[in-house]
């Protein structure tokens, strides 16, 4: 069993980790355009810290048993509210500005993910585990199998609908990782490839990775 101080230790990273998180997310929206289009691949990568240093801190959260599984039953429906109140309204609010409800979305996705590494941390899952699930999501969300999906509603939901695009030229998240607009078929791998990671990342021992969260992190 974790002393007090051993708790509050952990507690404190997680803490940092937040701040961290916060404060770049800060920069992110006063300083950085909320653009549809990626300007660059740093630009792209610098978007990914907030993510990044949120899941470590979720990750290190570390609570008694009888505080953590409280907490675990409580989270979900807050988290869900957050979700339920804000992004789903807003989406209603700019439904005629796509640009307004694309970044919208592009916020809604990463707090879905998150919340959903929050509650799986608190209801008992391991560090390592909840770092699986957090970063197998970001593989899945940066994928492009959205894009894929959006293509196939196209059918059903486009009366002019023209059949697959030869190429992707508005998935720019793609298009800053290979350096130009993809075609359907280079897609379709680059979604495949990103599946097959997280899908990597979820269920690889990582023993040597996992022996280094052990030692800052309660399992």
């Amino acid at each position: 069993m974790h002393s007090l101080a051993t708790h509050l230790r952990k507690n404190t990273t997680a803490g940092a980790y937040l701040l961290v998180a916060l404060v770049l997310t800060a920069v992110i929206l006063a300083f950085l355009p909320m653009e549809k289009e990626i300007s660059s691949l740093w630009v792209f990568l610098f978007k990914l810290l907030p993510f990044v240093f949120a899941t470590l801190s979720i990750a290190h959260l570390d609570f008694v048993d009888g505080v953590r599984k409280k907490l675990g039953l409580v989270s979900v429906p807050v988290t869900f509210l957050g979700f339920f109140c804000y992004f789903v309204p807003t989406l209603f609010f700019y439904s005629d500005e796509f640009e307004v409800m694309y970044q919208t979305m592009l916020l809604a996705v990463p707090y879905v993910i998150l919340t959903l590494a929050f509650s799986y941390r608190m209801g008992g899952g391991s560090s390592g585990n909840t770092i699986r699930l957090s970063f197998a999501m970001l593989l899945l969300m940066i994928s492009g199998i959205e894009d894929l999906a959006f293509v196939l509603l196209s059918s059903l939901y486009d009366p002019d609908w023209l059949g697959v695009p030869a190429v992707w030229d508005w998935a720019s998240h793609m298009t800053v990782r290979v350096g130009r607009p993809v075609t359907a078929f280079e897609a379709y791998v680059f979604i495949a490839a990103h599946v097959a990671l997280a899908v990597f990342v979820m269920f690889y021992p990582f023993r040597r990775l996992a022996r280094m969260v052990d030692r800052t992190s309660a399992t």
